[in-house]
């Protein structure tokens, strides 16, 4: 079997089920959950549910600018990222941009 384009890749994950929602509520819910994300503070080390829960409910992936790092909080989608290295590898990063045809 031919490997398949990064781009057809990406669009799997797009279209995949649990991938398909993970825009949750929009740009503000994930502004508001990542600017209270702080894995290292007490109350996040002494009990992390209620802050998934929400998170899950809200925004179930987001950007963390304070940490620097994608938050994905849903199991379905962890598990479609560990399936999907091609996609999502920090190898990425070394390929060019290059404009979508």
């Amino acid at each position: 079997m031919a490997d398949k384009s990064r781009e057809t890749l990406l669009q799997e994950v797009i279209d995949h089920p649990e991938g398909a929602q993970l825009n949750g509520t929009g740009p503000g819910a994930a502004q508001g959950l990542a600017g209270h994300f702080d894995p290292f503070r007490d109350p996040y080390l002494a009990d992390p549910y209620p802050f998934f829960a929400q998170a899950r409910a809200a925004t179930p992936v987001f950007y963390t600018p304070n940490l620097d790092y994608w938050v994905v909080t849903r199991y379905h989608d962890i598990r479609h990222i560990f399936q999907t290295p091609k996609v999502f590898s920090a190898a990425n990063t070394l390929a060019p941009l290059q404009r979508r045809s």
